[in-house]
């Protein structure tokens, strides 16, 4: 964590280094890079709404996904640039993935979240959180501003 509490690195056992990230000022991932300092996927925001994903950015073989959102501006399907869908995802109600297809990878769930391969956990910038269980890891770190349960998503109303 680096001093806004943002994730700036991850272990991740399936690869050789590790991975490091590049925040937006409102806390959005725009950048991962490897341990070598590659670029190897940038994403592209409209305030909290993800627009596209460049995958292997930085090298001649980079593809932009256009990603697509539900009302709750979750990511649910990725095209590319010839209008073929190359991931599609289904949620449970606390955010759960309970279907991931295709030949493309997207990491973001509810505004705010990028799920974590290595613990199964969505990190919401300040925090862990679990969709199976709809909890938080930690106290809400702002206090009581949706109830006084400080480890529930949404005072428990998906």
């Amino acid at each position: 964590m680096d001093c806004a509490s943002d994730r700036y690195q991850a272990f991740v056992f399936s690869r050789a280094t590790p991975l490091h990230y590049i925040y937006d000022f409102s806390g959005n991932i725009i950048a991962e890079y490897d341990g070598n300092g590659a670029l190897g996927r940038e994403c592209i925001w409209l305030d909290e709404r993800p627009l596209a994903v460049i995958a292997d950015a930085g090298t001649e073989a980079a593809t932009i996904c256009q990603v697509h959102t539900d009302h709750l501006e979750r990511p649910i399907m990725m095209t590319d640039s010839a209008r073929k869908v190359v991931w599609r995802a289904t949620y449970l109600p606390y955010g759960e993935a309970y279907t991931i297809l295709g030949s493309a990878t997207l990491d973001q769930r509810f505004p705010g979240q990028w799920f974590q391969l290595e613990s199964g956990l969505h990190y919401n910038w300040h925090r862990h959180y679990d969709p199976t269980t709809g909890r938080y890891l930690q106290a809400d770190p702002l206090g009581m501003p949706d109830g006084p349960n400080r480890w529930t998503y949404v005072t428990n109303s998906p």
